[in-house]
């Protein structure tokens, strides 16, 4: 805006060509901030979950179910918060819709909310494993999508600080994926390193 804001939205999923879109500046406040990649990972993790609704709607719905018991458990109001989300966003046209999008912001909230994650695990083991997946996959296809972008040149701060962020995201995350096979008394395979 006038002022130097960043205006828009952080990321987007596309379900008609099934694309993740993100903003590189997702976190960045003003013109001239530092770069906040940790920001734009989250929104990672919020698309992800729309993208996981449209193409595998059965593993979906048990995350789905398994991320709302947990806030229930944690002492949230399911019907509160459907209710305060319709009323905050006029384009959800449903309680269904507005649910969704929790289960998104659930997703996202994750990565900065260790305990949540923990309880998912240890009460949804097999739903945490697959978002944990699906997470790891992504983080890979981003950082290979960036490799491919700056191939031949050197990379952009702003691109190597997305590339030091996803390194340690994916570590984290790989060591949820152990923990949620620990828990579940499974095996797991993690994906190759990201």
């Amino acid at each position: 805006d006038k002022d130097g804001n960043y205006q828009g939205e952080r990321g987007s999923y596309d379900p008609k060509t099934n694309t993740i879109r993100l903003d590189v500046r997702a976190g960045i406040n003003k013109v001239g901030d530092s770069f906040a990649g940790t920001t734009m990972l989250k929104t990672v993790a919020h698309e992800l979950t729309h993208s996981l609704q449209r193409n595998s709607l059965e593993k979906y719905e048990a995350y789905k179910n398994a991320v709302l018991d947990v806030l229930e458990k944690n002492g949230q109001d399911i019907e509160a918060m459907v209710d305060a989300r319709m009323a905050e966003d006029s384009s959800l046209k449903s309680p269904e819709d507005a649910i969704d999008e929790i289960v998104a912001d659930a997703s996202e909230t994750m990565l900065r909310d260790s305990d949540l994650m923990d309880r998912l695990q240890e009460l949804h083991p097999e739903e945490a494993k697959t978002f944990i997946q699906k997470v790891l996959d992504l983080l890979k296809r981003i950082k290979d999508a960036i490799r491919e972008a700056f191939e031949g040149v050197e990379l952009s701060d702003e691109a190597q600080a997305i590339m030091s962020d996803i390194d340690r995201l994916a570590a984290q995350w790989s060591d949820l994926a152990v923990e949620a096979a620990e828990v579940s008394g499974r095996e797991i395979e993690i994906s190759p390193d990201v």
